[in-house]
């Protein structure tokens, strides 16, 4: 169990991260959705509601090309 109560519990397994080539890029979004306001995740609010979260879905709802 996610023992961060303000980091989401699926941030180490979250696929879409391995799409990224900027890794600036990629703390940005960690930063703000994974390690703080992590409800407001599209992936996440897609994955509690049992939907499948395609894996290019960014955490802001937009989709990587």
């Amino acid at each position: 169990m996610n023992e961060n109560k303000n980091q989401c519990m699926f941030t180490l397994g979250c696929p879409v991260y391995k799409h990224f080539s900027s890794e600036g890029i990629k703390r940005l979004f960690i930063l703000q959705y994974c390690e703080s306001d992590f409800v407001r995740c599209e992936r996440f609010i897609l994955k509690m509601a049992g939907k499948e979260v395609p894996e290019k879905l960014l955490p802001n709802g937009d989709t990587l090309e």
